[in-house]
């Protein structure tokens, strides 16, 4: 479907899945069967009788005024820049109405689903029921797939609604089983390897001098990956420099899952790094009411409180005086991380929403309107841009696939947050700042294997959303495509494994510390960085890009080139076997190695953006 486009530019959202067979009279077409399901191995019809939770999104009443107003209010050059509305103005100016919401949940109720509690901004349905139900009101038959060797479910053929909600109802989310979002921190256990040290405190403090040399084009031995505590990166981004500590601002976080023992482990944490601890209240939960089967796994909710333990600890690295909310969907899916980010907007008690999550972009840009009213309430919005670059590859591999985009990442009201690889020395100087793109060779232990891709900043276009007028003459069409479409990210922070973070956090119920990256540390950390400038201008600072893209020559500082002169040796995890091979080299800066469609080039590109955050004074004082 085609949405009417502001001063930003609304998104052009394209159907994806596939063709409609006819819609039957009095219904109205909304979105077609899941893509996928045309190759998929169909098992038969889902159980009549099975119970399914979803979300029916309810399209606001106004949705271009909605977007324009979010556009005016970001515009510098607006009379009515950061001129913010609370959640109650915002849906009374331009939400669904309550006769809108009563529509639809009577509609939905009628086929014998049952609906819970509609939010005040009046944007979604939570809604139970069976299959059977869904079906009828639907209009579509759920089956199950074999889809990546697991069973799953999801809609056969096209949703339809009855014709007179044509128009109320904007989307239906979780139907689709296998549309699991991810996380994609790369963690690396602290400890000794082969005899040696394996995180360096900082760039070139150990090298691994019982591996063999590392394969062409380096040479010799290479230095271990380095692990920074928080006071050796701020102090190379310049953070002391700036006197602010976060103090008054609320930051929020949004992921699945939760644990008992976050809260100390944050603390274990702050004592080892040299951090100040989290006073009482300074971190707080708000968890969902019951959680999906997922977050009742052990195994699930360990490997998710990695990333939630890095997100809390990324933030408070950059800002120790910050409140954070971590507000946890209750599983990886599209219906619970609505409700976890709508309720957040809607109770507006942070400046700041950072997102380390993502998945790959389907036919629509399914938060877009809950982060124009994120903007429009003054709430700066930020997200990873994923860790397997143009996800043409996966870790471990080096079969090439199509290039496809990211979401949230790719949507056109948040910022978009990249990474780089980053080398500190030991007087907290940046010695190198480079695109983040990993390529690895193996060893065992006297030749080499060939290149295969291990992570890099997520970065590309999108497929349903046009350009943003905040990018234009900004961003090439060699990135854009043609007709220009939003290209990601918008900017880059430290993000490479290599050149990681430490993170402390409980795993199979022990204490462990880690090295973590991924722009799932580049996202928190920079919205660290971002309260320190809501703490320096005393006030919101709501969307960033347009005034980003203004000063982008002062708030970030280029990256570019594509020379491979950098690499750690150590060791590397099968994700397929879980074993570790040793030695491995990882190359810095590797996109020449692969075919790829990333370039690190000067000016913007689908790596770092606009370039790194490099100095928090300039950053701070350039998105004031």
């Amino acid at each position: 479907m085609a949405l009417a486009a502001g001063a930003f530019a609304l998104p052009v959202v394209v159907a994806a899945g596939l063709p409609a067979a006819a819609t039957p009279t009095g219904r109205a077409l909304l979105h077609d069967a899941p893509a996928w399901t045309a190759s998929a191995k169909a098992l038969g019809a889902a159980p009549a009788g099975k119970i399914v939770n979803f979300s029916v999104a309810i399209a606001p009443r106004d949705a271009a005024g909605a977007q324009a107003f979010a556009d005016a209010v970001s515009d510098p050059h607006s009379a009515s820049y950061r001129h913010f509305l609370t959640p109650e103005q915002y849906t009374a100016r331009f939400g669904a109405t309550n006769a809108d919401v009563a529509a639809v949940v009577n509609w939905l109720q009628g086929a014998g689903l049952q609906t819970g509690a509609v939010p005040i901004s009046n944007s979604y349905v939570p809604v139970t029921g069976s299959v059977a139900a869904v079906n009828k009101a639907l209009g579509t038959t759920i089956k199950s797939y074999s889809r990546n060797n697991q069973n799953v479910t999801a809609p056969a053929s096209a949703l339809t609604v009855p014709s007179v909600l044509a128009g109320r109802v904007s989307d239906v989310l979780g139907l689709d089983s296998s549309e699991i979002y991810r996380t994609g921190a790369k963690v690396s256990p602290n400890g000794a390897s082969a005899g040696n040290v394996t995180c360096s405190t900082y760039w070139g403090e150990n090298t691994n001098t019982s591996y063999i040399p590392a394969p062409a084009p380096l040479s010799g031995n290479q230095p271990n990956r380095a692990c920074y505590t928080p006071s050796r990166l701020n102090a190379a981004r310049g953070i002391p420099a700036t006197g602010k500590t976060g103090a008054g601002v609320t930051v929020g976080n949004v992921l699945w899952c939760d644990s008992p023992t976050i809260p100390s482990d944050l603390n274990t944490w702050a004592a080892q790094v040299g951090a100040p601890a989290f006073t009482a209240g300074q971190y707080t939960s708000q968890d969902p009411a019951t959680w999906d089967a997922y977050c009742t796994n052990q195994a699930n909710v360990d490997g998710t409180m990695v990333e939630t333990a890095l997100d809390a600890e990324a933030i408070h690295g950059a800002a120790p005086d910050a409140k954070i909310i971590y507000a946890p969907a209750a599983g990886p899916y599209s219906n619970y991380l609505l409700t976890a980010t709508q309720n957040l907007v809607n109770a507006n008690q942070v400046s700041i929403i950072t997102n380390s999550w993502g998945g790959a972009e389907s036919n629509s840009a399914w938060l877009h309107s809950v982060y124009v009213q994120a903007a429009s309430q003054g709430i700066s919005v930020m997200a990873s841009s994923g860790d397997d670059g143009d996800n043409t590859y996966s870790n471990g591999s080096a079969s090439k696939a199509r290039p496809s985009a990211d979401y949230p990442a790719s949507d056109s009201q948040l910022t978009s947050i990249g990474g780089t690889s980053l080398g500190i020395d030991s007087t907290n100087s940046t010695l190198f700042e480079q695109a983040w793109y990993d390529v690895i060779s193996r060893s065992s232990g006297t030749t080499w294997t060939s290149d295969v891709f291990y992570g890099a900043s997520g970065g590309g276009k999108s497929a349903i959303t046009s350009q943003p007028s905040y990018q234009t003459g900004i961003v090439s069409s060699t990135f854009s495509g043609k007709p220009a479409k939003r290209a990601y990210p918008d900017i880059a922070n430290i993000a490479d494994s290599q050149t990681g973070y430490v993170v402390g956090v409980t795993q199979a119920g022990a204490y462990t510390t880690l090295t973590v990256g991924g722009t799932s540390l580049a996202s928190p950390y920079t919205a660290g960085e971002v309260a320190l400038a809501v703490q320096t201008k005393g006030a919101r600072l709501g969307f960033l890009n347009p005034k980003l893209y203004q000063n982008r020559a002062t708030a970030v500082s280029d990256v570019s080139g594509s020379t491979v002169n950098r690499g750690t040796e150590g060791k590397w995890k099968n994700p397929s076997t879980g074993t570790y091979i040793e030695p491995t080299t990882y190359f810095l800066n590797g996109m020449s190695l692969l075919p790829s469609s990333q370039q690190s080039v000067a000016g913007w590109d689908n790596i770092t953006g606009l370039g790194a955050v490099a100095n928090a004074s300039n950053f701070i004082t350039a998105i004031q």
